[in-house]
């Protein structure tokens, strides 16, 4: 027996989700197809890293400066200062990040995040036997509790759940 609420909110809930939904693109049907959280994270992790590399791929850009800019914020892994950047690309902080905004879509500190985060998942997958500490430091993190701020934010796991699932994931396959 479903309560007075039950059925019917859900009903309306859902298709109001349905309808808000339709001109958010087809990676949110995608992420939707999942009930599990941890694969609604991954899915999102995925889509971000493949847009981000679409958005910043080679010829996308037409503009050198945010070009060199990318690659800047890449080689040194998200470690770079904006204002060093800028200052490399021959041009101001609020110039690069409204080049930015209309090149890649995302400001140039979200794309050092990104990097940053990327770099700690791969230190973690690849040196599991180290600690958080250590590799929030060589990530470029201030501190162990920033670095799994930021894997929550961006991953929606902690750094030790993101190990686990990567570990039992190989271990399926």
């Amino acid at each position: 027996m479903t309560s007075s609420t039950g059925s019917s909110a859900t009903a309306r809930a859902g298709g109001a989700a349905s309808e808000d939904r339709a001109d958010e693109g087809p990676w949110h049907e995608r992420a939707d197809l999942a009930d599990d959280a941890s694969s609604r994270d991954r899915r999102r992790a995925r889509v971000l890293d493949a847009l981000l590399r679409r958005r910043t791929g080679a010829g996308q850009l037409e503009d050198d400066a945010v070009t060199a800019a990318v690659r800047a914020i890449r080689r040194t892994r998200g470690a770079a200062s904006i204002a060093d950047v800028a200052r490399d690309a021959a041009l101001s902080v609020r110039q690069l990040e409204r080049r930015f905004a209309e090149r890649v879509g995302l400001p140039p500190k979200q794309i050092a995040r990104i990097e940053r985060f990327r770099l700690a998942a791969r230190l973690l997958r690849e040196h599991p036997d180290r600690t958080g500490s250590r590799i929030a430091l060589d990530a470029g993190y201030y501190d162990q509790s920033h670095m799994t701020r930021e894997f929550n934010a961006l991953a929606g796991l902690s750094p030790t759940a993101y190990l686990a699932e990567r570990v039992a994931s190989v271990q399926d396959t």
